[in-house]
Formats: structure tokens, C-alpha cells, sequence
């Protein structure tokens, strides 16, 4: 689906001008290898026993939970733009083409970091995670994937004063800033493609994602959570059961430290997904 096309239908053209969404795609999008017509008419094959497709493996968060993940699962990543990895890789800027498709296939559940690509502006960041999303998710639908995990932002809630204790089930408040913006689009979209029974999706808000060693002897930040306690909660989404064991296709979860100081509740964290993090500060 082309931008204008997608954006209209989605609601969201006011976001940004005409002119912009008219916009030839960018350098890593242009350089995207194209897919054959066979391979494109191929019809969906049964996925090879749980393979985790990673996306935004440009960033340090998505290899971090390839490394952790490559132990018990098949991976294979994606990018925008083209990483060096000992994973199974492919560049690919999902766009609604015949070569997103195939990006999925053989895939049992995906991991959308949902980072947009090095460098990206507001404008580009907002269809990252829109356009970009709905492109990944459709092909997933598609394919048969079983299940996805849709990695947000606890930035999304931070609109609430500080001693609301604000639960999954509040309204998220994003602000009209890019960031948070193109974070609740996207969780817009996934829910969505739950709503109408196309994908299971579990989406896990972060709160800033920090490695303990960089940020020692810092003044506290309520959001911090560990890099390790991420990889942690996206392990447990994966390996939550199947729907045969009555899972439901649409569940959203805070992912943050368990310290006395921090800003959000992980109760539901713990409960659903038996979340214990190590980090408290």
C-alpha cells in the first residue's frame, strides 16, 4: 500500500502535507533487491518450527534479543538498511510490495522492534511505524503467522500525573510529538489486525531501555528498565501458550524495573507473563 493510499484510509493524512507523502522513498527503501515473479505468486508454505523473525535489527535492542533468542529459536532478522549478522538476514524496507511477503514466509512469530531506520525524521519515523507496520502485519496475516510481539513505549502513558498508578487498560495519552505519536499509531494498527482475528499480538510497552553499567551513578529515571529484563519479557511473550489453551488474540503489557521509585506498575506483567525483573535500582 503506498503512503497516501494507506494514510487515507487510516485517517491519518492530516499528519503531515501532501507534498511529503508524495515523497520518492528514501536511499535504503530505493536499494531494496527485487523479489522474481514466481516467487511472488508462491502460495503460503507451512512455517518452519518456531521461527522468530526479528525486525529493526539495526538496533542495539533487536540483536540484543536475537542473541538471547538464537539458542532455542530459528532466527532470521530484518532491516531498512543492511546489517552484518550471523543470523539469517534480509534488508527490507516493508513496503507493499512482492518482497515483504516472502520476508515472512516460513515464519512462525515475529518480534517488531519498530524502530525506524538510522537518522529518520519525524516525518519518516510516523510511517515507519504506520505504514511500514501495517505492510509487515499484513503480510504476517498472509503467511499464517501464529503470533507477534509489538515492542511500544511507556511514553504513550507519561501524560498522567506521577501518582496515578496507570494501568494497561487507561487510555494511552501520546502528545502530538513524532515519538510518541507514531508509537500509539502503530499500536493502533496491531490492534486492529487482533480486533478483526488476523494476528495474536502481544504488545510491550518499554519503558527507556538502559544496560546498568552506562547508566550507574546517574540521577534515577522512573522509566529505566534494563536491556536484560526486555529480552526477558519478549522470551516470555513468545513461549505464552497457544489459543487452543484459550489465549486471546489482544493483550498489552508495561515493561519496566521493579524498583519502589519506578513510574508504572508491572502486576499485569507478572501475572500474564510471569515477568521478574532483575533490575530495581
Amino acid at each position: 500500500m503506498e503512503r497516501r493510499d494507506f494514510l487515507q484510509t487510516a485517517g491519518f493524512l492530516s499528519l503531515a502535507s501532501a507534498g511529503a507523502l508524495g515523497r520518492a522513498p528514501g536511499a535504503a527503501e530505493a536499494g531494496q533487491a527485487q523479489v522474481p515473479a514466481a516467487a511472488q505468486a508462491r502460495p503460503a508454505t507451512p512455517p518452519t518450527k518456531n521461527r522468530v523473525l526479528i525486525t529493526s535489527a539495526h538496533s542495539r535492542l533487536a540483536q540484543a534479543i536475537a542473541a538471547a533468542l538464537a539458542g532455542r529459536y530459528p532466527i532470521r532478522l530484518t532491516a531498512p538498511v543492511q546489517v552484518r549478522s550471523h543470523y539469517e538476514f534480509t534488508q527490507s524496507a516493508l513496503d507493499h510490495d512482492g518482497a515483504t511477503r516472502p520476508l515472512v514466509r516460513g515464519v512462525e512469530m515475529i518480534v517488531h522492534a519498530a524502530d525506524p531506520p538510522p537518522g529518520a525524521d519525524g516525518e519518516r519515523m510516523l510511517d515507519w511505524r504506520t505504514r511500514s507496520t501495517y505492510n509487515l502485519f499484513l503480510a504476517a496475516a498472509q503467511e499464517g503467522v501464529r503470533r507477534v510481539i509489538h515492542l511500544s513505549s511507556l511514553a504513550l502513558m507519561t501524560a498522567y500525573e506521577e501518582d496515578f498508578e496507570v494501568a494497561e487498560g487507561w487510555r494511552p495519552r501520546p502528545g502530538p510529538q513524532p515519538e510518541g505519536l507514531s508509537h500509539y499509531l502503530g499500536e493502533c494498527i496491531a490492534r486492529e489486525f487482533a480486533h478483526q482475528k488476523k494476528l495474536r499480538i502481544t504488545v510491550l510497552r518499554l519503558g527507556k531501555v538502559v544496560r546498568p553499567e552506562e547508566v550507574a551513578g546517574k540521577p534515577f529515571d522512573p522509566l529505566w528498565v534494563a536491556e536484560d529484563d526486555v529480552v526477558q519479557a519478549v522470551s516470555l511473550a513468545l513461549e505464552r501458550p497457544g489459543a487452543s489453551d484459550g489465549e486471546g488474540w489482544w493483550s498489552v503489557y508495561h515493561i519496566a524495573s521493579a524498583s519502589p521509585r519506578a513510574r508504572f506498575s508491572i502486576a499485569a506483567a507478572q501475572r500474564g507473563l510471569g515477568y521478574r525483573p532483575k533490575f530495581h535500582w
